[in-house]
């Protein structure tokens, strides 16, 4: 608690600016009296401003400063120490300096440094106001707030009835000083910061886990990369190494396979060569068997009759190719003549058609002009057929009647369009007659009605007014009676309540208050004096205090904690070995989890090795079969259903037989191409056939011989192309056979030895890696058991470091607690700082409870004044009242004679609106017929343009198309 000790004060208001005025303050309270402008309240602004800095209250900064005028000074320095005690019990003086100067006929005043002495650790030391606010610090030196200062302690005597002002500002007042609203601020900031922390704590463990799951998986990643970039440098080399001993085996594969190439090709070729040979052995034979006469000249002799044939053959062919030139140029001539003879008889049709037209265009015409001169009765016109003078005659005509015929109506038509303008305009002012006569008799109506609820409006008040009337009539007798019963209930208020013995009993009472006050005032003085001997035993009932709250909280721990230091150390044990234990558990459960995470990262990375090695075998495996798939899918789109070797011979034996029909057909074309040339020599009739020599009866049987070897020899080139394509065909298959051997070997050693060794690999595999991730389930349990343990010890660890901290501190209470008890030991007997405390409370009590009877009397004092004041003022507004109703009687026949006229306006109202009403019905009915008659005539004008319009579009028509007709003739 700070307490004040001496200020002095140099050229404060009054005080002079030469010699300082020094004020001690007692404890526990100093009075300050004095007549009139002896300075006490400048005593306590001085205080004011040294607590606050604040100036008193509606004074100017330099009227606080001693004038210089006054002093006959230039300047006057005012300065403020005060000297007092924190509450911590530490020595501080502050001081303030003013400095009021006096320039021409202005007083300036500022505020110089100010400085702040104090004792830290029987050091001093000095705080300008330039380091730090010296405000704030002497609140804090204070421990008392800034609104409790200018609100209570320095509340200046002309504010100080702010307890009774209004509800908002009284309300303002209390949060200063209680700084509620500071409070609820920190409060609602603490909350808000709660919960931000909270959730980002939730956030931040959300985010902990994927991170740790994360770092785990990266350091297993880790692993398994650095395991992949081994594996991989390891089959890097190896890759090398069979490529090295690839190079010289593919080199031989080439060489071999160009080999076998060149082999292939020659046993084609040697196949071929056989099968030609053979054929042509066939063909031999054949030939020989059919020739019955052998030619039994020399070779050379027998090229000779070759060549003189092939020299007819080509002879002939030069002449088949002549006549075939001349024979072709005479069907480009027929076709030049038939595309000319076509386009003739085109042109020829088209001309029909135009002339044909014409003849319809000249009757449509000479028909029009006749059946048109007959309607507008021209002369001249009756038959046809028309010349062009008499067309352009009749087209003339016709211009004429179409200018006749518009000029004849247009005079009519500005005589009939007048007659129609007057007529409308005659209806149109009647309209408009009857429109206004309408209009008026609607005006006379509305402004009727309205008058009427005006009037109504009028009467409904004056009939409230009367009713009110009427019932003031009522009430005023009701009003007499309660005025005399308002008379009587203040006499005897005034009879029963006696203020004079209030007043006594309340002055009795304060002359009792101010005697236990006195009392009060006594033993605090006592209490004050025995503060010093009861501080010992103040802080032995802080420590003991302090000793209960540590034992409750060890116990608090040692519950909380029950079950899991049965779970974890088996037993709970004393306080001091726990600790030491659960470090021991601790690390003992650490060094679990990090021979766990290891055996778990070397089955991981084992399990990785496997996965990857299982992954290579399957890919493998699938490619295999995927290669035998394709080498299958290749053998059957190529065999069919039929076996590889069998479909090979069949189609090498289709080879053959083409390649024998090929040479039979090549032989046979020579042949009956050399047979039908000697059939067709002159000494066919004495040589007869040449194959059997037998001889022809006639012509017709050599024309006929001729002309079927002619055929046969005509479908000889046919069969060839087809011999030839089957051949090439075949040959194409037999090549893809062969070229499907490969694939044929690499199928078989698929099926028989390649696959079945790699799903046997796999199955093994598989068996590992199932294996393996079974060891990884259990390590991972095990793991997750030893983290739970691990975390649950974790969380009881600042627990049982508390613990052992309260133990220590316990030690060290009883400790201080022996040494004060002893130190008590040596006091006095006599009256102890309870006994005052309670005679302190007593009086307390007793005076709490005098204030409160006085406050009593004082209440019961002003609710008899209150209520004689409220039947005072009862009674004179029953007498107001009273008057009030007397003048309201008054006004009953003016308001009786207005609500007679209105009633009398009303009715007149009401006829003359009748009468209107009876004129609108002929009006309207007026209306309906002259409407009619303007329509009509609009219809009438409407229908004389429509007939005029029709007659001009029949004319221009009926030219136009005279003019089209002839248009088209010329044409």
């Amino acid at each position: 608690m700070s307490s004040l000790e001496k200020m002095k004060i140099q050229g404060i208001r009054s005080y002079s600016h030469l010699e300082p005025s020094v004020i001690e303050f007692q404890k526990p309270l100093t009075l300050i009296v004095g007549p009139n402008g002896a300075g006490k309240t400048s005593v306590i602004e001085c205080l004011n401003y040294m607590a606050t800095g604040d100036m008193p209250p509606g004074s100017k900064q330099q009227m606080f400063v001693h004038d210089p005028k006054v002093a006959g000074e230039h300047e006057v320095r005012g300065q403020i120490k005060l000297k007092f005690r924190d509450v911590t019990g530490s020595p501080i003086v502050v001081t303030r300096t003013l400095l009021s100067q006096q320039k021409g006929k202005k007083l300036e005043t500022k505020t110089m440094e100010g400085n702040i002495m104090r004792e830290v650790h029987g050091e001093r030391r000095s705080l300008s106001s330039k380091c730090a606010d010296i405000n704030r610090e002497m609140i804090s030196f204070l421990g008392v707030s800034k609104a409790v200062l200018d609100n209570v302690i320095f509340c200046h005597q002309e504010e100080s009835n702010w307890p009774l002002s209004e509800g908002k500002a009284l309300k303002q007042k209390f949060d200063d000083i209680f700084a509620a609203t500071r409070y609820i601020k920190a409060l609602e900031a603490i909350r808000k910061f709660r919960q931000e922390q909270t959730q980002t704590v939730k956030e931040y463990s959300i985010e902990l886990n994927h991170l740790k799951a994360n770092k785990e998986k990266a350091e297993q990643i880790a692993g398994e990369m650095t395991e992949t970039q081994g594996k991989v440098e390891a089959t890097k080399d190896t890759v090398k190494g069979l490529n090295k001993k690839l190079e010289p085996v593919e080199l031989r594969l080439a060489e071999l396979a160009s080999i076998a190439d060149d082999v292939f090709q020659l046993e084609k070729k040697v196949e071929s060569l056989s099968t030609e040979k053979k054929q042509l052995f066939k063909v031999e034979v054949d030939l020989k068997d059919k020739i019955t006469n052998l030619f039994n000249g020399s070779v050379e002799e027998l090229h000779q009759i070759f060549s003189e044939f092939q020299t007819r053959v080509m002879e002939k062919e030069r002449t088949l190719r002549d006549d075939e030139g001349k024979l072709q140029k005479l069907n480009k001539d027929q076709q030049i003549l038939t595309a000319d003879q076509n386009q003739l008889l085109l042109d020829h049709g088209k001309l029909e058609q135009k002339a044909q037209r014409h003849k319809q265009n000249l009757s449509d015409r000479d028909q029009a002009i006749i059946d048109l001169a007959k309607e507008y009765d021209f002369r001249d016109f009756e038959k046809g057929p028309f010349p062009e003078d008499r067309v352009d005659h009749f087209v003339g005509e016709l211009k004429k009647k179409y200018q006749t015929v518009i000029e004849k109506h247009k005079a009519p038509k500005g005589k009939q369009m007048q007659a129609f303008d007057e007529s409308l305009n005659k209806v149109q002012r009647k309209l408009d007659d009857m429109k206004k006569n309408q209009a008026q008799c609607e005006e006379t109506i509305r402004l009727k009605n309205k008058l009427m609820r005006e009037n109504q409006q009028k009467l409904r008040q004056i009939g409230q007014e009367l009713s009110n009337v009427d019932a003031s009539a009522n009430r005023l007798k009701s009003l007499e009676e309660e005025l005399q019963r308002a008379e009587r209930e203040l006499e005897g208020a005034q009879e029963s309540g006696n203020v004079n013995e209030l007043g006594k009993d309340i002055d009795k009472l304060q002359a009792e208050k101010r005697k236990v006050d006195n009392e009060l005032r006594q033993l605090r003085e006592e209490q004050q004096a025995m503060h010093m001997q009861s501080t010992t035993q103040a802080k032995l009932d802080m420590l003991s205090k302090d000793k209960s709250s540590k034992e409750d909280a060890i116990q608090k721990i040692m519950d909380r904690h029950d079950e899991d230091l049965k779970s974890t150390l088996g037993t709970r044990g004393t306080s001091e070995s726990l600790y030491t234990r659960l470090q021991e558990h601790l690390r003992v459960k650490e060094r679990e989890l990090k021979e766990t995470r290891n055996k778990l990262q070397k089955l991981k990375q084992q399990l990785s090795s496997k996965q990857t090695h299982k992954r290579m075998i399957t890919e493998t495996l699938q490619g295999k079969e995927n290669q035998a798939q394709q080498h299958r899918r290749q053998i059957s789109e190529a065999c069919g259903e039929n076996d590889y070797n069998t479909t090979r011979e069949d189609i090498r034996t289709s080879i053959a037989t083409l390649q024998d029909e090929r040479g039979i057909i090549g032989s046979l074309e020579k042949i009956y191409s050399k047979y039908v040339s000697k059939l067709e020599g002159e000494d066919v009739h004495t040589s007869g056939c040449p194959l059997c020599h037998r001889t022809f009866d006639s012509n017709r049987q050599i024309a006929g011989l001729v002309a079927e070897l002619r055929n046969k020899i005509r479908t000889l080139p046919e069969k060839r192309v087809s011999n030839e394509m089957n051949l090439s065909n075949e040959q194409q298959r037999y090549d893809h056979i062969l070229e499907l051997a490969p694939a044929k070997e690499t199928l078989e050693s698929l099926e028989n030895n390649e696959i079945p060794d790699a799903k046997s690999k796999l199955e093994d595999m598989e068996r590992d890696v199932q294996r393996i991730e079974d060891e990884i389930t259990e390590l991972e349990d095990l793991q997750s058991i030893t983290e739970s343990e691990e975390q649950s010890a974790r969380e009881m660890e600042p627990d049982i470091r508390m613990l052992d901290k309260y133990k220590s501190e316990l030690k060290d209470m009883d400790r201080n607690i022996s040494l004060l008890q002893s130190k008590l030991h040596g006091v006095a007997p006599g009256r102890t700082m309870q006994s005052v405390s309670n005679d302190i409370a007593d009086r307390q009590d007793r005076s709490d409870t005098l204030n409160n009877n006085i406050d009593r009397k004082r209440t019961q004092l002003s609710q008899l004044q209150r209520q004689l004041s409220e039947l005072e003022k009862n009674v004179h507004e029953l007498k107001s009242q009273k008057l009030r109703l007397k003048a309201q009687l008054q006004t009953r026949t003016h308001l009786e004679q207005q609500k007679a006229e209105l009633t009398a306006n009303n009715s007149a109202f009401t006829r003359e609106i009748k009468e209107a009403e009876k004129e609108l019905t002929p009006i309207a009915t007026k209306l309906e017929e002259l409407q009619a008659d303007k329509q009509v005539v609009v219809d009438q004008k409407e229908a004389a343009d429509d007939e005029n319009r029709k007659m001009l579009n029949e004319i221009r028509t009926s030219g136009d198309k005279v003019r089209e007709r002839t248009a088209e003739i010329r044409r």
